[in-house]
């Protein structure tokens, strides 16, 4: 029963922190995107941009699928890409995109004081093409990007009950680093915001199956400077 009680006040903290430092980076990302909004617009340039990722999976802890939960368990995302232009409306993008998520196993009642979790890092090479759209008078208020991108996941295991993971029903491979291809897809605002999803062709991006569930995807939102190259 002591153990139970420790285990659930260090989740309940751990949570408490996860969710200071995502309301801390929500507040960040609202101050610089005036920032970001009133730069002007060369035509080819780099983005450094900070965000939060959103892991949807078979251990993404939101079973009932609430948008608003998914944006409660998102995490730290930066990315680094560099943008061509190819005429007046279409732009060619490059660049590393990097995610970070902590994934824990469902609890074991058998023994609570166990902890069983995941750190999954995400490195994507993104190669995409994009549409402008003009609007307002700005020719690029609008980007729409779609490509490909070779992606290594490297992922670390702490598992006190090693497993827990078929005790479920679930498929557990533990292969690290684990290299796929992921097909990023954008809408850039203003050359400020940005908000991705991200297909893959996996299932086992957190190191994990079903067979009635289908891949893993990220999601994501950033918000960037850019550069004049």
């Amino acid at each position: 029963m002591l153990w139970s009680l420790l285990d659930d006040h260090v989740r309940v903290r751990r949570q408490e922190h996860f969710g200071f430092v995502r309301t801390l980076l929500i507040t960040l990302l609202a101050f610089a995107a005036p920032l970001a909004w009133g730069q002007a617009r060369p035509d080819n340039g780099m983005t450094i941009s900070l965000g939060l990722g959103v892991y949807q999976g078979d251990l993404d802890r939101n079973v009932s699928g609430n948008p608003v939960e998914y944006f409660a368990l998102a995490e730290f995302s930066l990315a680094v890409l560099v943008d061509r232009s190819l005429g007046q409306r279409f732009v060619t993008e490059a660049g590393l995109v990097y995610h970070r998520f902590n994934i824990d196993a469902p609890r074991d009642d058998a023994n609570p004081s166990a902890e069983n979790s995941m750190g999954v890092n995400v490195f994507a090479l993104d190669l995409t093409g994009g549409v402008r759209i003009p609007l307002f008078g700005r020719p690029s208020f609008i980007r729409v990007h779609a490509g490909i991108a070779p992606t290594m996941v490297a992922t670390t295991y702490n598992f006190t009950t090693p497993d827990i993971l078929e005790s479920f029903g679930y498929e557990f491979d533990q292969t690290s680093p684990r290299f796929l291809l992921t097909f990023p897809v954008s809408v850039v605002l203003q050359d400020a915001w940005r908000f991705g999803i991200r297909f893959t062709g996996s299932d086992f991006v957190d190191s994990t199956g079903r067979d009635a569930t289908g891949n893993d995807v990220i999601s994501s939102i950033h918000v960037g400077y850019r550069f004049e190259l």
